[in-house]
């Protein structure tokens, strides 16, 4: 049993990680949508892996909005860029950053075409899926959607650049 002495310690913790617990959400959510980027701010508000239900669900309900966000960041930097550069330079560079930024998730289209290319039974299909290393069929499937991606956005009228960017950015997420 807990000492009397330690028990307002802990409510005043658990006190305080429910204070931070939107923030956690929010800040596990941008985690999410660029998990390349250092976050110092784990120290700064204390974010730890308990994760309540309450937590993720609202985490889950953030990840359009931090990807809407992300896709109208995305989509303001085509102008600054557009006046440096030729308008399919500017777009194959945020394509670039996107490319990076989502990287650690690009895995996950070759895994998929390498375990549902063919016709295997389920067991098969998940060990395929869960090898780290990639196939040739994975290659090609990941490297013809990354392209298909960057051709959908050179064609892309600039009146609509900004509205379709943030809605596959929310969508996506």
């Amino acid at each position: 049993m807990d000492k009397p002495a330690n028990r307002p310690k802990v409510e005043l913790a658990r006190a305080e990680s429910e204070r931070f617990s939107s923030w956690r959400a929010l800040f596990r959510a941008v985690e999410y949508c660029v998990p390349v980027l250092p976050y110092p701010m784990r120290v700064r508000v204390g974010i730890r892996r308990d994760g309540s239900v309450g937590e993720y669900g609202v985490t889950v309900a953030l990840l359009p909005l931090v990807g809407a966000a992300f896709g109208l960041l995305g989509a303001a930097a085509l102008f600054p860029l557009e006046r440096a550069w030729p308008r399919p330079v500017a777009i194959s560079a945020i394509w670039l950053a996107w490319l990076w930024a989502n990287s650690a998730k690009i895995d996950c289209i070759a895994d998929f075409f390498d375990g549902f290319a063919l016709k295997r039974n389920a067991e098969k299909t998940l060990e395929i899926m869960t090898d780290p290393r990639i196939g040739s069929i994975g290659g090609l499937g990941m490297i013809s959607v990354l392209v298909a991606g960057l051709v959908c956005l050179l064609h892309l009228p600039a009146e609509r650049w900004v509205p379709a960017v943030v809605s596959v950015s929310a969508l996506a997420k």
